[in-house]
Order: C-alpha cells, then sequence, then structure tokens
C-alpha cells in the first residue's frame, strides 16, 4: 500500500494523491470527510391526519344489487353488471371495461386485458393473467350479455365493438347510489367510487 509522508508533501499534493486512490484504499477519515451531510435531517416528521375510509356497507350492497335492481339502475343492465362485477371480483373499472366473452366460462371469467379511452385494448396494468372465480348469479348476469354481444366487448356501446367509457359507468353507479337513499353529499365525504368496493 502507498504510504503518504505528510512533512514531505505540501498539503494541495496530498489531497490529491488521497483522492485519486480508490475508495476502499483511501484513508477513513478522508472518506468520512467527503461525504456531504443527509438533506432529508432537516425535514420534519410526516403528521398521520389520514380519514378513515368508509366502503359501502352490506346493506348498502343488497339494496343495490339484490333486491328490485332495475328500479335502482334505471333499468340499465350494462352499468348494474359491470358494478356488480367490480364488487364481486376487484377488478379495476378498466379491466371491467376491457372483458369480452369470450373469457367468461361457466364458473370463472379469465382477466388478461383492459380498455381505456387513451390507450385502447392492451394487457391489464400488472400484465397478470389470472382466473377468477365468480358465484353463479354473477355467471348468468354476464352471460346474459354474451348472448347480445358475444365473444366481443361485454359493456359495449355498440352492440360489442367498443366499451362504454368507465366516466359513463361511475356517473350511473353514484345515481344508483341517490336511488337507494344516500345523499350526494355523504357520497362525496365518503369518497364513494368504483373502487368503494374494495
Amino acid at each position: 500500500m502507498l504510504r503518504l509522508r505528510a512533512a514531505r508533501m505540501t498539503p494541495r499534493r496530498h489531497m490529491a494523491v488521497r483522492k485519486s486512490l480508490p475508495i476502499g484504499k483511501r484513508p477513513v477519515r478522508t472518506y468520512a470527510n467527503d461525504r456531504k451531510p443527509n438533506p432529508t435531517m432537516k425535514m420534519g416528521k410526516l403528521i398521520n391526519n389520514r380519514k378513515e375510509i368508509e366502503i359501502i356497507t352490506h346493506d348498502e350492497f343488497k339494496k343495490l344489487f339484490v333486491e328490485d335492481w332495475m328500479k335502482v339502475w334505471d333499468n340499465d343492465r350494462i352499468a348494474y353488471t359491470a358494478n356488480k362485477l367490480a364488487a364481486l371480483a376487484g377488478m379495476k373499472a378498466a379491466e371491467v371495461m376491457g372483458l369480452k366473452g369470450c373469457y367468461v366460462f361457466n364458473e370463472h371469467l379469465f382477466l388478461c386485458m383492459q380498455y381505456d379511452s387513451k390507450y385502447g385494448y392492451r394487457p391489464t396494468k400488472t400484465k397478470d393473467k389470472c382466473n377468477i372465480p365468480l358465484p353463479a348469479s354473477m355467471i348468468a348476469d354476464l352471460n346474459e350479455l354474451k348472448k347480445i354481444n358475444g365473444d366481443g366487448f361485454l359493456f359495449p356501446t355498440d352492440g360489442g365493438g367498443k366499451p362504454v367509457s368507465k366516466l359513463t359507468v361511475y356517473l350511473k353507479f353514484h345515481k344508483a347510489l341517490v336511488n337507494i337513499g344516500i345523499p350526494k353529499e355523504q357520497i362525496s365525504e365518503r369518497k364513494l367510487h368504483l373502487y368503494a368496493w374494495l
């Protein structure tokens, strides 16, 4: 190892030799002097001011989907089925919109694609493919749409060619919440949206 004689070297030369050495061979005190202070030490601690998240209750779910759904959803089978699927399967809105009839089977559906207006029909956000088991009543609802739209999109605007927008389903979900007796102020206060099922 190179020994430095501080007595014979000027301070400038001495520092130049030290900095030219690889990090592992530098003297410890020089390495410690080269480090900069941690900038996060000046930051204050984060405040824990999170609010409680309120999801759809069991009674509200029954009012939306079990009882007279035609009255609650204004006889809109697409909005009713899309929201019921999101509630039971925990799917994202784009995954629900991207579901095609060819991926619905007797006891499950195969999730591999999603649809949004910006990027179109593409693989899911996580690129994961999975089988999602569903109750018989949900499969029956999906099969009703499959009879109408075939192997195309199950929630279409034009008979299977292109799905309805997420905004349309979102607005109809809010209207259904009002129809079961939840005031608009409470909807925004509880932050109820398509992900309120999770």
